[in-house]
């Protein structure tokens, strides 16, 4: 399956499973040279890991955690737009990564407590059965998942569950059987833990959590990852890392995301006072409209999505009442042009950048 590409009946498909199930699983989504080269990069650090010893954990299992610090084959997983389609469909735009760690299941213990994850934010952010859901986990098989090595296994309809009511001997459970490079996918709601492997060789499994843009993460990914590193890696997955403000507004510097203060990426303002001038909001989403319709080509999906959430916030912004809403909303919507000049660019698409980049110095007033 190619990778770079996100599409929308396959994204329609997991978000239709994980509403009806808690959960869902994409196969083969990756090569098996990736698997293993990932296996490769985090062996040092896997070698040295003990196994987890809280009776939570089960016994059987050895953890590797800033597993992205760790390898390039994450990080290229982490990409992957498949993933980001997803999370904006079940959290909302601009969420963030909320941990990576690899865990190796080995012979011997007993299954892991059933649980979910969202309980990290409870009760801060009450559980709401049927969402809105502020955690998705992503388990990519490293290696094949089998009943017998180990799968993770789900109480499907758990995520539908009220607050207080916990896991019995009669709940049915499934296992998330897969082959090596797939994946599997929950919410932060669905009951859920890794089973008893029974055989002689490792269960590995990558994973990866993303929550809701405004919630803080359980890694501080900005501290793993410095700019220096950062700089280098793959624009959505820079954004994921928080070097994108939420809505421009929360966890910037000086009113620009950090991915932009900080010189990590071409930027249409350098400092504070410059924010306004870049291309006006209106004009910036009816150009890439009339230009991927006149290139007559899909919009690609990161794209697609930015232009969305500046169309909506344009249209609010029209709409308001009140001048003071107008205004605060101008905020937003220059905040949000700017990342989706971003992806354009870092899709290719340097023309219409350059053409709307031309628009907004025709219009400044001579110095």
């Amino acid at each position: 399956m190619d990778v770079r590409s996100a599409p929308p009946a396959l994204v329609q498909d997991v978000v239709a499973q994980l509403n009806e199930r808690g959960y869902a699983i994409v196969e083969r989504r990756s090569a098996p040279a990736v698997m293993q080269r990932l296996l490769d990069e985090v062996k040092p650090w896997a070698d040295r890991a003990e196994r987890l010893q809280l009776k939570f954990f089960g016994g059987g299992l050895r953890k590797v955690e800033s597993v992205l610090t760790k390898s390039s084959a994450f990080v290229s997983l982490l990409a992957d737009p498949l993933l980001h389609a997803i999370n904006e469909a079940v959290l909302g735009p601009e969420s963030l990564l909320n941990g990576s760690s690899v865990f190796i299941l080995e012979k011997g213990g007993r299954d892991q407590t059933i649980h979910n994850d969202g309980t990290i934010y409870e009760p801060m952010v009450p559980r709401a059965p049927g969402g809105p859901h502020y955690l998705l986990v992503f388990m990519w098989a490293v290696t094949d998942f089998t009943k017998e090595n180990g799968a993770t296994r789900a109480i499907p309809g758990s995520h539908l569950w009220p607050a207080g009511r916990m896991p019995g001997p009669d709940d049915p459970v499934d296992y998330l059987e897969m082959p090596q490079g797939s994946f599997a996918v929950w919410l932060g709601s669905t009951f859920h833990a890794a089973s008893t492997n029974h055989t002689d060789q490792a269960r590995v499994g990558t994973q990866m959590g993303f929550n809701c843009g405004w919630l803080r993460p359980h890694e501080a990914n900005l501290l793993l990852v410095p700019p220096l590193v950062a700089r280098d890696m793959p624009l959505n997955v820079q954004e994921v890392l928080g070097y994108r403000a939420h809505r421009g507004m929360l966890g910037c510097i000086e009113q620009q995301s950090p991915i932009e203060k900080l010189g990590m990426i071409a930027q249409q303002a350098s400092s504070s006072n410059r924010v306004a001038l870049g291309p006006d909001p209106f004009d910036v989403a009816a150009a890439t409209d009339q230009y991927f319709g006149r290139l007559g080509t899909t919009v690609p999906s990161d794209v697609a999505s930015e232009l969305a959430q500046l169309t909506q916030t344009n249209a609010a912004r029209a709409g308001a009442a009140r001048e003071d809403d107008r205004e605060v909303l101008e905020v937003v919507a220059r905040a949000q042009s700017r990342h989706l000049l971003n992806h354009l660019s870092a899709g290719g698409f340097d023309d219409l950048v350059e053409a709307l980049h031309d628009r907004t110095v025709s219009a400044s007033p001579s110095s």
